[in-house]
C-alpha cells in the first residue's frame, strides 16, 4: 500500500518518530510535579532547546553520517564528525540558556538549596546523552537497513524463482520435438493410426506451451494432462523405436 508515494513501512516509521519526539517535547507537561507542576512559557522556551538538539544529532546521524560514513567503513570520519556535531550542539545549548537567562526568564530566583553542580557536570551529562542519541540513531538505521536488504533478497529470490519457472514452462526441448516429428514421419508409413495419435499428443503439448504455460496460474488438471501426454509420447517411442 502506498500513499502519496510513501510505502506502508515508511508511513509507520514516520508515525513512530512523530509520537516519540512528541512525547519528548511534551515531557515537561507530562511529568511535572511538586514545585515544577506549572510550566511557564519562559521555562519551556529554555527547555525546548534540549529536544531540538537531540533531534539534530539523531537525524544528522540517521540520514547523513551513518549511511555516508559508517556504512562505507569510514569509522574515523564518523567519530570525528560526531565529536564536532556534539560540541556544536552543546555550544548552542549554552548560548541558548544564557540568552534565556538574560532576556526571557522573568521568574524570581528560587530559594537557595545549596551550591549548583559545576558546569562541567552538565556538559559531561549532556555529552553522554548525545552519545546515546548517536548510538540509538545508528542502531535504528542499521536495523532498518538489515530488514530492507533481507526484503530485497527475498524479492530477488522470488523473481528469480518465477523467472526459472516461466522459463521451464516455456521450454520444449528441440531435440525431443524433432525426434517426435521424425518418429511420426516413420509411423505414417508403418502405423498411420499410431502416427495420428502421436501427432495429436504432440499438438496438445505445443498448445499447452503456447497458451497455458504463459499464465501465472493454471489448473492442476492441465499440468497432469501435459505430463500424461509426455509419458504417452515416450511410450510410443519405446514401443516403436527401441533403437533410439
Amino acid at each position: 500500500m502506498e500513499v502519496a508515494g510513501l510505502t506502508k513501512e515508511k508511513i509507520f516509521e514516520i508515525v513512530i518518530h512523530t509520537i516519540a519526539w512528541g512525547l519528548l517535547f511534551c515531557s515537561p507537561f507530562l511529568f511535572a510535579y511538586g514545585d515544577n507542576a506549572s510550566v511557564s512559557l519562559e521555562r519551556y522556551v529554555g527547555f525546548v532547546i534540549m529536544p531540538l538538539t537531540f533531534m539534530t544529532v539523531f537525524y544528522v546521524n540517521y540520514g547523513i553520517l551513518t549511511p555516508r560514513l559508517l556504512f562505507r567503513k569510514r569509522l574515523g570520519r564518523f567519530i570525528l564528525a560526531n565529536l564536532l556535531l556534539i560540541a556544536a550542539v552543546l555550544l548552542i545549548q549554552h548560548i541558548w540558556h544564557e540568552m534565556c537567562r538574560l532576556y526571557i526568564e522573568t521568574e524570581p530566583p528560587r530559594e537557595n538549596r545549596g551550591d549548583p553542580p559545576p558546569v562541567y557536570f552538565f556538559i559531561a551529562w549532556n555529552a553522554m546523552l548525545m552519545a546515546l542519541t548517536v548510538g540509538l540513531a545508528v542502531a535504528i538505521r542499521m536495523t532498518g537497513n538489515w530488514y530492507r536488504i533481507e526484503a530485497e533478497k527475498q524479492q530477488i529470490e522470488k523473481e528469480r524463482t518465477q523467472a526459472e519457472l516461466k522459463n521451464l514452462k516455456s521450454q520444449l526441448n528441440p531435440h525431443f520435438l524433432f525426434n517426435m516429428l521424425n518418429n511420426a514421419n516413420i509411423l505414417v508409413k508403418e502405423d498411420p493410426d499410431e502416427a495420428s495419435r502421436l501427432l495429436t499428443k504432440l499438438d496438445d503439448m505445443l498448445r499447452y506451451q503456447l497458451n497455458d504455460s504463459a499464465r501465472q496460474e493454471v489448473f492442476l488438471s492441465a499440468d497432469i494432462h501435459f505430463l500424461t501426454g509426455f509419458l504417452e509420447l515416450e511410450k510410443i517411442r519405446r514401443d516403436h523405436f527401441k533403437y533410439l
